[in-house]
Order: structure tokens, then sequence, then C-alpha cells
């Protein structure tokens, strides 16, 4: 029997919200997202409206990156998507809370996404942001409900302190998940959670699934990890307890899993899935435009948010012994982030401004240009304040793409990079061990040929469908306690 929501006046306020969330003071909370009729389409479905919308409403490289299915519609036909089950499709859902989700993309999103995608019956509770969320959700086959005030930053323009950051980020965050979380249990009646985050969407995810007596899991990818361990003592104990009472933890790589063993969860509980990639995005390269990615001399590439774990810092100070040897040596910067003006200023600094591009958010047609003009793809990850790479999925997509990769041997980078094999592994922060690494590899066009076909058999390994294998099994594991 499945468990309800135990208190009798449920049934009263979910039929009083149902016909006053179009109120104009209500409006403004997007509750409408909880009573729309549901979405049940199939991968045939999803991947017609995807070919027809147009590119004004959609870009065209969200059609081709995150349609749901894109790759079973022409498999699979009928009028039942492939993971259609009786049982599942009568009520019995999954809620998957996160702050970080597609469009606005991350490595995390797309993982947050990937995973949902696989989920039987799922409904994800996420942020609400500006852009084409909107058509964004009108492609993917599942419920997403993007609440108000989740993942956001009331008072910006105070000065940061870590009381202000408290009360302003932290308290706002963590309540306007609990309620959006608990408004979509009451709503949808789940029989297991999923929360994408350890910290706000893991306290949501603790929270309902004591209420409603249901199993939960949370993801770590790193960064969140040893982050709150470095910053506050209270939070690290606050992710502890989430850890601790969750069914089981899905960490992005080997190296994560390590630091959740630290904090005193037991090793059979831990489940590690890999990021993936999709091939099929870097199948065919297009040849580089003219323009951006297009160069008379060796190319380096980095992709990625702009933050000092990256090590973009390290590359462009390597630059000016580089470009002695190689004078129209460019490096390509994809990607922005808070970091993008100390960066423009360091290269201004030291004299290499004409030899580095921020080509900032680009389209998929631009990116796979400039994949296909790079030679190298760099990305010299580093410890800050004890943050650094989770895992480094960009290394992967790399791969795909062909190319020999430099990263830091920080992290989980050592599980993306096989070191010399697919790529070369660099002491974190050291610009002469990477310049060396950088002239290795320009002056050997055998090795980088014998690099870049080794990183693309890696990511034929680490495809989504493979990688996410384990979550998938986990999911219905816990799914089949409710089963009749």
């Amino acid at each position: 029997m499945l468990r309800r929501w135990p208190y009798p006046n449920t049934a009263i306020a979910r039929g009083w919200l149902s016909q006053n969330t179009r109120q104009p003071w209500l409006s403004r909370l997007r509750l409408h997202q909880l009573f729309r009729r549901p979405i049940h389409r199939t991968y045939a479905d999803c991947e017609a409206r995807t070919t027809c919308r147009t590119t004004a409403k959609l870009d065209q490289s969200l059609h081709a990156r995150f349609a749901h299915g894109r790759e079973l519609a022409s498999t699979r036909t009928g009028s039942r998507p492939p993971w259609y089950d009786k049982r599942v499709m009568n009520g019995r859902r999954t809620l998957f809370l996160t702050e970080r989700y597609l469009p606005v993309m991350s490595g995390s999103r797309l993982y947050h996404h990937e995973v949902a995608k696989r989920l039987d019956n799922v409904v994800v509770v996420t942020r609400h942001e500006r852009g084409d969320e909107a058509a964004f959700d009108e492609v993917v086959s599942f419920r997403i409900v993007r609440g108000w005030g989740i993942g956001r930053t009331f008072f910006p323009t105070l000065p940061r302190n870590r009381m202000v950051s408290l009360m302003t980020e932290y308290l706002p965050g963590a309540g306007a998940m609990m309620f959006w979380s608990l408004a979509a249990a009451i709503r949808f009646q789940p029989v297991t959670i999923h929360a994408g985050d350890g910290l706000f969407a893991g306290m949501a995810a603790r929270l309902v699934g004591s209420l409603w007596r249901i199993p939960y899991v949370v993801y770590a990818h790193g960064e969140d990890v040893s982050g709150f361990e470095q910053r506050s003592s209270l939070f690290s104990g606050i992710m502890k307890r989430i850890f601790m009472g969750a069914s089981a933890v899905v960490c992005n790589s080997r190296n994560t899993a390590d630091m959740v063993m630290h904090l005193g969860i037991p090793t059979e509980r831990i489940v590690v899935a890999y990021p993936g990639v999709d091939t099929a995005r870097f199948g065919v390269l297009p040849q580089a435009a003219d323009g951006a990615a297009s160069s008379p001399g060796p190319v380096l590439l980095s992709v990625g948010y702009l933050i000092r774990q990256k090590g973009h810092e390290t590359t462009i100070r390597a630059l000016p012994q580089l470009v002695k040897e190689w004078p129209s040596l460019r490096y390509l910067i994809v990607g922005d982030g808070p970091e993008k003006s100390r960066l423009e200023s360091l290269a201004v600094e030291l004299g290499v401004a004409a030899n580095v591009r921020f080509l900032g958010r680009v389209p998929e047609t631009q990116l796979l240009e400039a994949y296909r003009a790079a030679d190298v793809f760099v990305q010299p990850s580093v410890v800050v304040d004890g943050v650094t790479e989770g895992y480094g999925i960009a290394f992967v997509e790399a791969g795909a793409a062909g190319l020999p990769v430099i990263g830091g041997r920080c992290g989980g980078v050592v599980e993306a990079v096989v070191d010399g094999v697919t790529g070369l592994l660099v002491t974190p922060g050291d610009e002469s061990d990477f310049s060396r690494a950088v002239s290795l590899l320009l002056r050997d066009d055998d090795l980088r040929r014998r690099m870049g076909e080794a990183g693309w058999r890696l990511a034929q390994e680490r495809t989504w469908n493979r990688t996410l294998i384990p979550v998938v099994k986990l999911d219905r594991t816990l799914r089949s306690r409710e089963l009749p």
C-alpha cells in the first residue's frame, strides 16, 4: 500500500490551491506549475516537437543536446515510452530536487538532467531562472516545477560576509527548497526522492522522507563536500546528518566517494556513477569556420565555468614562454564566470592579450568548431581553499572530440585523464611543468594523434547510458519496495 501524507486536511489544501493558484497575489509564486495536466509524451513525440520548433524559440544546440530520448526515438515505436509501466504511471512518482538544472549549462546541471531522464515517472523541482527555460521545459517528457526563491540571493548589493550570506542566501534558499519540496510531495505523493545537491536539496529530501516515510538518495559532486568541510563546521555537520540518513549516496568519482567515506558513511551505501558524454555530438565535427576558432598556429582550448579551480590562470601565465616558440599560438576560452575580468587583466599584464580569445558562452555549432580547430585541450586544475574538481567531464568530452588533454593532478581529474594514454597530468599551479607538457604535445604530431584516439575510445566506454546504470538500478530497487 502506497504511503500517503498522514494528515487529513491535505485534500482540502490541495483543492483550495488548485482553484486559487491563478490569483494575482499567488501567481508570482508559480504555484500553478503543481496543477498543470500530467505530461506523458513518448520519445517519438519529443523528437517531433524538437525538430518542429523554430530556433527563435529555442537554440538549435538545445535541440541536439537535450531532447529527451532522441537516441532511442529512432529505435523504439508504439504509443508507449520504453519505461512505461502501468503501476509506475499510476501516480507513483519520483521527486528530483536540485538548485542546479538546465538550460543554463554546467557539468552538474547536465548530470542532473541525464539522471532525471532515466528515472521512472520523475518530477523535477528546481530554481526559476531567466532564459529559455519555458521552451526547454516543453521539450522534455517529464514535469519540471521551477520554484520561486530557490537558489536566489536576496539583497545582492550588500557587502558579503558570513552573517550576510546566512541571512540573504542560505536561510532563504533552504526555506524555499523545503516549501516547494513539501508542496510537490503533497501534490504528487512520491515513493522515492533524489537530492541532486547535498545541502538545501538534501535538507528538503530528509524532511520529506521523514514525513512520508520514504527513502531518499543524495548526490555528491566533490566540490560541495570539500567546500563546506573547509568553510563551515555547521554546514559540514548538517551535510553529514543528511548523508547518514540517506538510503544511498551517489558520487561522481571515487575521489568524491573517499570524501564521503571520511564523513562516516558506510561503504555499502556509496554508489559511484561517473558523468558520461554524448558521443553522438562529436560523431562528425564541422570544419572550423573563419573567425574566432581558426588560427594559423597551434590552438589550445579550455571549455568550462571560469573559476579559480579550473586553472585558467596557470595556462595564461605559461603563455609568454610558449609564445617564444610558437608566436602564432592561440588560447581559446569557452565559458563565462566570475574570474573572467581578472583573467583578461592578467593577459594584458603579461603581454599575451593578442593570443587569448574569450569566446564566452557559445552555441553548439560554434563549440564544435572550436573543438575542430584545437590541437590540445588544457585545464590544469588547482586546489583552492581545499576545493578542487570532483571529476572533470570536460576532459572526457574533449576525448570524444579526438583531442589530447592536459589536466592538473588533483581531485577527480586523475580518473578522467589516463596519464600518458589519453593525455598528461601536471603538478597543480606549476607553470613550468604545464609548459613542458604543452611543448611535448605540440612538437609531436604522432603523440597527439595517439592520445586523441585513446581519449575517443575512453569516451565510447563512458556514455551516459553506461555510466548511469548504477543509478537506475538503485532507483528501481528502492521503488520495488513500494510496488505490489
